[in-house]
């Protein structure tokens, strides 16, 4: 068989025509809002969670139950520091509770606050003691400010300021 040549008339378009889509055109662009994008698309919105809200009830236990077990875990760090140190175990999880709370006497007990001082002062972490003196002279500070405002000098008596001076001599 031979081949031909086309003519002219029937040589192929340099254009193809553009594919129609069976699906509707969504005319989201860049600068398109939520708003406008969920008119022209439904399915755009955001799933909601199927996962069930605890009671806030239960999230207070929680933290309760939660806030009681730290505290005898960070009783019985210290304790076994203090008194077995043979078989008392550096834990750094205990060391940041004991850091974060050393100024409230709700978490560290007026009982183990000698203890916890002797601790703190034996740390090795020079990096860690810096720290604790700049945390304990920025309480000292903000309490003599609040004192000298209101001529009140009973705030240097709370706890927190006595135990920021104390680290402060502890620390030295």
């Amino acid at each position: 068989m031979e081949k031909r040549k086309a003519t002219p008339e029937e040589e192929i378009p340099s254009e193809v025509p553009k594919k129609k889509s069976k699906k509707p055109s969504h005319d989201i662009t860049a600068g398109t809002t939520l708003e406008q994008a969920l008119l022209v698309n439904p399915k755009l919105a955001p799933k909601k969670s199927k996962k069930k809200k605890k009671p806030k009830q239960k999230e207070q236990k929680s933290e309760e139950s939660r806030k009681s077990q730290q505290q005898s875990e960070m009783q019985q760090y210290l304790e076994r520091w203090s008194t077995q140190r043979d078989q008392w175990k550096f834990q750094k999880r205990i060391q940041e509770l004991l850091l974060k709370r050393v100024f409230d006497e709700s978490w560290v007990g007026a009982e183990l606050w000698p203890v916890l001082l002797e601790y703190l002062a034996g740390m090795q972490s020079t990096n860690r003691r810096e720290m604790l003196s700049s945390q304990a002279r920025d309480v000292i500070r903000e309490i003599d400010e609040k004192s000298k405002e209101s001529g009140d000098e009973t705030l240097q008596q709370t706890s927190r300021y006595v135990r920021a001076r104390d680290l402060m001599q502890h620390l030295g």
